[in-house]
């Protein structure tokens, strides 16, 4: 299995799409290193937001954003790899795994 940071830099780069799809997820929650999932912060929910939005209108298995973003003096993207979302941390390489829940229609 590639290692998640080799498919951060190998996936292809999507420009964030700025549209609200809060309203489509039921709950969200980030794993921990220790196997548990935790309620995200604002600013984790805002890019898993962003990078659901993508999935939706880009044709790609996988991909990632464009550009980092910088939080509390790290670098981090989203990476999105058949179905999975991986929060990944451009300094550490350290990376953490959304489940989601999402509303049914």
């Amino acid at each position: 299995m590639t290692p998640v940071i080799d498919l951060l830099y190998s996936a292809p780069k999507c420009t964030i799409i700025p549209e609200d799809v809060s309203n489509t997820i039921q709950s969200c929650q980030i794993k921990m290193d220790d196997g548990t999932f935790v309620e995200p912060f604002y600013w984790q929910k805002q890019m898993l937001y962003q990078a659901i939005e993508l999935s939706l209108n880009v044709r790609y298995k996988i991909f990632r954003f464009n550009a980092n973003q910088y939080y509390n003096g790290f670098l981090y993207n989203i990476l999105y790899n058949y179905g999975e979302f991986y929060l990944v941390n451009i300094n550490t390489h350290k990376y953490r795994l959304f489940k989601i829940k999402f509303n049914e229609n």
